[in-house]
């Protein structure tokens, strides 16, 4: 039996360095691969009493297809081997380790990039036939690479490793409690590509608020009727829509992996986002679990339908800054053309009239026709003309002059001009 410590070589080629991690069945280690001089992960699985040679030219199958499977956001096993009894996997090494760090820390645009690639990939594993449900999505198994990209690791090979101990090869039922949608808890469980679709939901939140939407036993609790959280401040509606969706009780109602990563793709480069639009259908031939024979593809019509329309109320609000925008330079614009036509529309008010509202009224009371008021005020303006005519030599000189050259056939006109 061999001493995983440090320092030890183990199958006489990885040298353990550190251990990353370990839980009831397996031991994460980084190692040196002493044959090519380079940094690797070796998960080593406890011996198992059911690992006998079929059941290892089984996995080893498994990893044959896992291991042509090509994807951005999965990670690629390396090798999948056998020493003294302990199965072990082989896979690179991403120095900024898994996203469980983030947990409280993340930002919402670096949630949503999480939202985008756990998607892809797992859009890559439900599209494989039969469909590779990995039953364990969590940030604990999503790791974190030099270029800020998300990495799905733990699933297919992996996971069944995992089952061969909790109940044996046949054992369907896999995952973290928090993490587990709640038509997992029920008589039958329901092993499907909306239980991955819950869990990534979990995930998200967990990144934001460093909670779990249910508690310490997931979909078990949602069944009980405990309902999800109020909305918290710091997360927006566009993402708390598709949280929502995918914590949705029902499966139908949960999107599609695909249909995650194209919103999020949009949310986070809306001027290069290209759409997917596909016509994908599914078609079950009973609940699939691994191994199965359940025909599984990952699109789902009503499931399309209820996600875009749990996003229309967004999609309202991101028209509100716009619409109010509108409203206020429209009422701006009515008020300027209010004071303008206000301001124009004043005539100025002639001496005349002025008079004649100033002398309508008598001081002794008396109140006396306009027409008498009008002549009365005439007249008091012209006496006030002819004295300031009299009284001022200069306006008088030129009067005279006037009067005296003929430039005018008419005095009155001439001497109108000075009096008015």
């Amino acid at each position: 039996m061999p001493q995983l410590r440090q320092g030890y070589l183990f199958n006489n080629r990885y040298q353990l360095l550190r251990k990353l991690g370990e839980g009831g069945y397996s031991e994460v280690w980084l190692v040196e691969d002493t044959g090519v001089g380079i940094k690797q992960v070796l998960k080593i699985f406890l011996p198992c009493a059911q690992l006998d040679n079929t059941t290892v030219g089984l996995f080893r199958e498994e990893f044959k297809l896992v291991y042509n499977i090509n994807h951005p956001n999965l990670l690629k096993y390396s090798y999948f081997g056998v020493c003294i009894d302990y199965p072990y996997l082989l896979m690179p090494y991403y120095e900024a380790g898994s996203a469980e760090y983030l947990a409280g820390k993340c930002s919402e645009t670096m949630a949503w990039r999480y939202l985008r690639d756990v998607a892809s990939g797992l859009a890559c594993l439900h599209a494989q036939r039969p469909a590779i449900i990995h039953q364990d999505i969590k940030p604990a198994n999503v790791l974190l690479d030099g270029d800020g990209n998300f990495i799905i690791t733990d699933f297919g090979i992996s996971a069944n490793m995992h089952s061969l101990f909790i109940g044996g090869r046949n054992s369907t039922v896999q995952g973290t409690l928090p993490y587990m949608a709640p038509e997992k808890f029920k008589n039958n469980p329901q092993i499907i590509a909306e239980n991955d679709i819950w869990s990534l939901g979990v995930s998200i939140y967990e990144l934001l608020t460093d909670s779990f939407p249910f508690g310490n036993r997931g979909g078990e609790n949602q069944l009980k009727g405990i309902d999800l959280p109020a909305r918290p401040a710091h997360i927006s509606y566009d993402m708390w829509n598709v949280l929502t969706s995918c914590l949705s009780c029902s499966p139908e109602q949960r999107p599609t992996a695909r249909m995650l990563e194209e919103y999020a793709e949009k949310k986070l480069n809306p001027a290069t986002y290209c759409s997917y639009e596909k016509a994908y259908t599914r078609t079950t031939s009973g609940n699939h679990a691994q191994g199965g024979t359940s025909s599984y593809y990952y699109h789902n019509t009503n499931a399309r339908d209820s996600f875009k329309a749990s996003l229309e109320p967004s999609r309202v609000r991101n028209f509100l800054p716009w619409l109010i925008s509108v409203a206020v330079v429209a009422l701006m614009a009515v008020a300027v053309a209010a004071i303008t036509f206000r301001t124009t529309d004043k005539q100025p008010v002639s001496p005349k009239k002025i008079a004649t509202t100033a002398l309508q009224y008598q001081p002794n009371g008396k109140t006396e026709s306009k027409q008498e008021n009008t002549k009365k005020s005439v007249k008091k303006c012209k006496d006030t003309k002819v004295k300031n005519l009299n009284e001022n030599p200069v306006i008088h000189d030129n009067y005279q002059e006037q009067q005296g050259s003929g430039t005018s056939n008419n005095s009155d006109e001439i001497k109108k001009d000075y009096m008015f």
